[in-house]
């Protein structure tokens, strides 16, 4: 009985916490994946950007948190975008939500669709907004879930140096 409280404590405190598996641990190669394009036709992988410094955000338009962070990561990704930072903003919605939003907002992101949340299962995602910084070398160099403001800023400004 001891054992079933541990392993549902350790489960609950995972869930709080959205706390990825091992395919999103910083310094681990970061899974690849690909998602479909919304402005454009066709697909594109994280695979399609190596050499650059990509923030992945798995988001939602319905999720108060995901909107509260995306400013923040929309100016990092502004600030750092002539030193090879890319957006890679991933939703499950529908392309016509995804669309609407990106225009409304006015953001910079680059938005993307994932209908059957295959990057999400990828990245072991358990709660939005989770966001990742892949480096140049396609290793993890920061999960943030959410993403902490000043931790996202130093993880691309030191993925930028290399």
């Amino acid at each position: 009985m001891k054992i079933w409280r541990s392993v549902l404590a350790s489960g609950l405190v995972l869930a709080a916490f959205g706390c990825g598996g091992p395919g999103t641990a910083v310094g681990s190669e970061a899974p690849d994946f690909t998602v479909e394009k919304i402005a454009g036709v066709g697909d594109i992988s994280l695979s399609d950007f190596k050499g650059k410094v990509v923030v992945v955000d798995f988001w939602a338009t319905w999720c108060g948190p995901c909107r509260e962070a995306m400013p923040g990561i929309d100016q990092l990704v502004k600030k750092y975008k002539d030193q090879g930072v890319v957006s890679m903003a991933v939703s499950d919605e529908s392309k016509e939500a995804i669309s609407d939003f990106a225009r409304q907002s006015g953001f910079g992101l680059t938005f993307y669709r994932d209908p059957f949340k295959l990057a999400n299962t990828k990245y072991e995602i358990s709660k939005i907004p989770a966001t990742f910084v892949i480096g140049r070398d396609g290793k993890v160099v920061y999960a943030g879930n959410p993403p902490q403001p000043d931790e996202l800023a130093l993880a691309i400004e030191t993925a930028v140096k290399g």
